[in-house]
């Protein structure tokens, strides 16, 4: 089967995982899908690719490439990805920043949601699945497993509708309702499976997001953090303090990674706060887009024509005019990338100054970063799918294996 483009496959898994599981009429998984989690060991084989051209700082790392269609989640160093290899299937890999995979398993193409957790002293990976149900054909379950060795912790539990994140948060399906549209969210906790938070119960308020044990809550006057575990509020913020007006509208911003310990929140019209979760401050307001370097502690965030630096605290350090339109792709090993109409800009993620220009990936043979962990190693966007750029030096993971 041929790979799809990285920009269509990474449009179709998202509607995968936010679409239901369902099993056809009987039991089981279509033909030929394995669900049993496989632990390997093994280094991913290393692969050559001449033509593709790679930003500076990982030019000699060794390539693997998983068959990922989407970019990874990333924790602590371990990637767990999602590639399509049926008509009917989907593999899930969890690879280490050292290229060793983990382990692999296989779910039905309706049914590949997942999200990366923690409970007090472990890095968890959930997975939807289906099972057969008393009232229905099939009924959505959640289970949780070591990230690092697939170990199951707990599960199958059942939740009442597809993964809606971030974190554990999954969607209710509505009786009768409009199409796409959903119920009252429901939050499991991490260390148990067992429901933490339902907005049912929440007098009004509702649920934004699971952040490794941090439950992002928003009222009509707050974002609160609450402890998924006891339920214990660890931090409140007034919505007015994060330049937000309109609770109801208050999200997760989509497709958003800003880094380990944050969260970003807000809405479209008024932009979206980068929010410290651990000390309960604010780094901004009024962003349309964020990242952080994680080799430089710097927080970069960006407006309509603004481009801002920060530092942890989230004391400005330097800004800079940009082209309206532009976008951040990643940060990472002291770059950051920029994508505008036709082209990759580099920064210094120090001082926000220039660096190169590529062009466009998906117009030509440049890899864009989309994802670089606190080690250096990057998910690439490429025109031959997504790709893991290691933390080792070309020649030390696996013989290439070509193309």
């Amino acid at each position: 089967m041929s790979r799809p483009s990285p920009q269509g496959a990474a449009a179709g898994t998202v509607a995968v995982l936010l679409s239901a599981c369902t099993l056809l009429p009987g039991s089981g998984y279509p033909t030929g899908i394995d669900p049993e989690i496989r632990t390997d060991g093994t280094p991913a084989p290393a692969i050559v690719l001449d033509s593709v051209e790679l930003p500076e700082p990982l030019v000699d790392r060794e390539l693997v490439d998983l068959g990922w269609d989407a970019v990874p989640e990333e924790s602590a160093g371990v990637f767990l990805g999602l590639g399509q290899i049926t008509d009917d299937a989907l593999r899930l890999s969890a690879v280490t920043e050292e290229g060793m995979v983990l382990w692999t398993t296989e779910r039905p193409l309706s049914c590949a949601g997942f999200a990366l957790t923690a409970d007090s002293d472990r890095l968890l990976a959930v997975l939807t699945d289906v099972s057969p149900g008393r009232a229905s054909v099939a009924v959505t379950t959640a289970s949780a497993y070591d990230l690092h060795t697939g170990e199951q912790i707990w599960g199958p539990v059942e939740v009442p509708g597809p993964h809606a994140g971030p974190g554990l948060v999954f969607a209710t399906l509505p009786t009768g309702g409009a199409m796409g549209s959903s119920g009252p969210r429901v939050a499991l906790d991490p260390a148990t499976g067992t429901v933490s938070a339902t907005e049912d119960e929440l007098d009004g308020a509702r649920l934004v997001g699971e952040y490794h044990g941090t439950l992002l809550i928003v009222d009509h006057e707050h974002l609160l953090a609450h402890d998924t575990n006891d339920g214990r509020e660890r931090w409140r913020l007034p919505l007015a303090d994060l330049d937000l007006h309109d609770a109801a509208q208050v999200a997760a911003a989509p497709d958003s990674t800003p880094g380990p310990g944050l969260a970003f929140v807000g809405d479209r019209d008024t932009g979206y706060a980068l929010v410290d979760l651990i000390a309960g401050s604010i780094v901004t307001t009024a962003a349309l887009g964020a990242a952080t370097d994680p080799s430089t502690n710097v927080h970069v965030t960006i407006d309509h024509d603004q481009l801002y630096g920060h530092d942890m605290d989230g004391d400005p350090i330097w800004d800079h005019a940009i082209e309206p339109g532009t976008r951040i792709a990643s940060a990472g090993n002291g770059v950051l990338y920029l994508l505008t109409a036709g082209n990759i800009h580099t920064r210094d993620t120090e001082t926000g100054q220039p660096l190169g220009v590529y062009e466009d990936p998906r117009t030509t043979n440049a890899a864009l970063p989309r994802h670089i962990d606190d080690a250096g190693a990057a998910v690439l966007e490429t025109s031959q799918g997504f790709l893991l750029a290691t933390i080792n030096p070309v020649g030390t993971t696996a013989a290439p294996t070509g193309p």
